[in-house]
């Protein structure tokens, strides 16, 4: 993340090359050494393809004040989140009356090709190619699509364009395309689903977001979705009521990330399905010692309506795996401990073993990181409110290693214990705490 500089006493120019990907890390004496000078100006450079109000936009640091260490590692942590930047080198100028800032850029490549891989525990790898354009126009928009026909056949199609006006208004669609074996559920799965979102920003932590979605699933068994024509079409309305305080929205180390969602299927809206969902994430970070940093998660996921009559079978939640309680295997337990109803308790400790900092192959920039995490996950499964009880949770714990790469986060390798003394090796991609919220997890 940082590209440690060489600095004498004599420079009047310092520089640091810092990753957006880990704004929070900034804060060395090299940064700090500038605090309370008179900031005269501050801009930025590098840029080539990206507009300039997209950059000005998210600095709220302002030239004629105080320089603050804290208010430019605010400015790069919503650098970060654009995703649009290989790195961001803050470089000061000093001078009699104060210092000048400039931030100097390094755009991510204007168009993406690369090697689409995709892997969960019961559907096993999926392999194929895909492109992404992370800022279409200039604007940080982005747009990627993939197909994986090697393995479980899948297509997927995203757009995002994060700030359209006003207070962060947002807007997203995407498309994804599946067919695979349900081992669980003992059918073979051709679904399709559309969703589409708006969003904004409520004052400078708040989040609100409303969604609108199709997903459509068919089985070659009879007797598994709702519909005696083995196909089912779920059309659903929802929104999503947020708080995301983190410092970095790659390796946060302090910040809450919070969400409750309601989403309805059916009912007055067409299609199959009749039920209410309700998800309440809570997710808190905090450095405890060093860059040592606490994750803690509690995810509880409520449904209405009876199964097999209201929800589809296929919509419960099976518990066990890298993305729901570590130590088990997903298919022995998820064969026993399921349910319409959900809850996970996730706590990591993080240990970074390399810092998020910057590698050129070629004319390609990137940037990795490598971190070291202890775990203990809880959760249960239950249908009606007398089946909620310890003999329908399970607990694991375990170690793992953390690779820190762009685009997906991270990948997760965890060797994990589960009660009786059981033994798994986890693959994974995406935070744990994102990822237990998936379908297919």
């Amino acid at each position: 993340m940082l590209r440690r500089a060489a600095v004498g006493l004599a420079l009047l120019v310092t520089s640091a090359a810092v990753s957006p990907a880990r704004a929070a890390e900034v804060s060395d004496s090299l940064l700090c050494v500038h605090d309370g000078r008179w900031l005269r100006s501050y801009t930025f450079s590098g840029n080539r393809t990206t507009k300039g109000y997209i950059v000005t936009r998210e600095l709220e640091m302002q030239a004629g004040q105080p320089y603050q260490t804290e208010a430019l590692e605010a400015d790069l942590a919503r650098l970060e989140k654009l995703g649009i930047f290989s790195s961001v080198q803050p470089v000061f100028t000093e001078g009699d009356s104060g210092v000048d800032l400039d931030l100097v850029v390094k755009e991510m490549p204007p168009l993406i090709p690369y090697p689409a891989l995709s892997y969960n525990e019961i559907d096993g790898w999926s392999l194929g190619a895909g492109v992404a354009s992370v800022n279409l126009l200039g604007r940080a928009i982005s747009l990627s699509a993939r197909a994986l026909p090697i393995g479980t056949t899948q297509e997927r199609a995203d757009f995002t364009y994060p700030w359209v006006s006003g207070n962060h208004l947002s807007l997203g669609a995407n498309y994804a395309h599946l067919n695979r074996l349900d081992e669980l559920n003992g059918f073979r799965e051709r679904s399709h689903e559309v969703n589409a979102r708006v969003g904004t920003y409520l004052g400078r932590s708040g989040r609100l977001r409303g969604t609108a979605g199709y997903f459509g699933l068919g089985s070659d068994t009879q007797g598994k979705t709702l519909s005696p024509d083995d196909y089912d079409n779920l059309v659903r309305l929802g929104f999503t009521l947020g708080y995301d305080s983190r410092d970095s929205y790659r390796r946060a180390t302090r910040g809450w990330q919070n969400e409750i969602e309601v989403q309805r299927t059916g009912g007055l809206l067409p299609g199959d399905g009749d039920f209410w969902t309700g998800n309440l994430d809570l997710r808190r970070y905090d450095q405890v010692y060093r860059s040592h940093v606490l994750r803690a998660g509690g995810l509880l996921s409520l449904q209405s309506g009876e199964v097999g009559v209201d929800i589809p079978e296929y919509l419960q939640y099976r518990m066990g795996g890298a993305n729901s309680i570590r130590g088990y295997d997903p298919v022995e337990l998820g064969s026993t401990l399921y349910g319409k109803n959900q809850y996970i308790v996730t706590l990591e400790y993080g240990v970074p073993l390399r810092r998020i900092r910057e590698y050129r192959i070629l004319s390609w920039t990137f940037s990795l990181g490598l971190d070291a995490a202890l775990f203990l996950d809880h959760g249960g499964a239950w249908d009606e409110p007398h089946e909620l009880s310890l003999e329908r949770s399970r607990t694991g714990a375990g170690v793992g290693l953390r690779l820190l790469v762009p685009g997906m986060e991270q990948f997760r390798f965890d060797f994990a214990w589960g009660e009786g003394g059981s033994f798994q090796f986890h693959f994974a991609s995406g935070t744990k705490l994102a990822a237990q919220r998936n379908r297919l997890r």
